[in-house]
């Protein structure tokens, strides 16, 4: 394979940096520069507390009253912890129910920072998170979210019979100093979700770089952020074809150098 084939290629990764300290910081960097890309950062979207913890507090003080925990995400896994911690609850206590991530990144953050997950679906499609879990009839789900995220899950998970706890665990504010943003277009942008696809564009209207939207590969983690690129006037690139780091690479990839796209595909099938 082309180990090259993103050489001289510039992307914009817009997800912000982990701070945890057993983790990557940049899981997605690391992979893009490994296939020869230069790699620029600014996070479309900064993670910041709630404003109200009661709701959250209640939550995890009684999480051992629950069947399932969801975590959607990585930042959602590392404020409920942060939380328990400010709290002085135990992680453990996490131990008498079952977690399910979205995507295998964020089941690596819950499985250091509470116990190995149970159940990851490899998509961002609410049916298939609700569909991986089985037979809930009559047990209680804690869905744990940011204050932005879409709703449909919990609806879901309440058509299949489950009593659904759905808490937010941290808000997503956009950036407020620009000066970090690149002056120059990349070849391609990476989104890893609707409203970092909306803040992205609505900086590059207000930094006079509309054409970064046209011009630049816009990449995107899953079927739902692309809708919102569509919504917004633009077209995607490629698409993920789950919500994993390797298929956001094999998709950004697949945008300049199909064949070796191809071959990865094939290589990560066969494993």
């Amino acid at each position: 394979m082309n180990y090259s084939c993103l050489n001289k290629k510039t992307i914009l990764s817009t997800r912000p940096l982990s701070k945890l300290p057993q983790v990557n910081p940049d899981p997605l960097g690391s992979a893009l520069k490994k296939w020869g890309a230069q790699v620029a950062y600014f996070a479309a979207l900064e993670i910041a507390p709630l404003e109200d913890f009661t709701e959250l507090d209640a939550a995890l003080q009684q999480i051992s009253e629950f069947d399932w925990v969801v975590f959607t995400s990585s930042s959602g896994a590392a404020a409920a912890a942060e939380r328990m911690m400010q709290l002085d609850l135990p992680l453990h206590n996490f131990d008498s129910v079952k977690i399910a991530a979205v995507g295998t990144g964020t089941g690596k953050i819950a499985s250091l920072l509470f116990h190995i997950v149970d159940a990851i679906p490899h998509s961002f499609k609410s049916s298939e998170i609700a569909q991986i879990l089985g037979d809930i009839r009559g047990q209680k789900i804690l869905l744990l979210r940011a204050l932005l995220a879409r709703k449909e899950l919990a609806d879901d998970l309440k058509s299949l019979g489950a009593l659904v706890s759905d808490v937010t665990t941290y808000r997503s504010t956009r950036p407020t100093d620009l000066s970090g943003f690149p002056s120059k277009m990349p070849d391609a942008i990476v989104f890893m979700s609707s409203e970092a696809a909306r803040s992205v564009a609505d900086i590059c209207t207000k930094l006079n770089h509309t054409d970064w939207m046209t011009e630049s590969k816009l990449i995107c983690i899953g079927p739902v952020t692309a809708d919102t690129v569509r919504e917004l006037g633009f077209q995607p690139a490629a698409i993920a074809k789950n919500a994993t780091i390797r298929s956001l690479v094999e998709a950004t990839i697949s945008v300049f150098d199909s064949a070796t796209s191809e071959r990865l595909a094939e290589v990560n099938r066969n494993r």
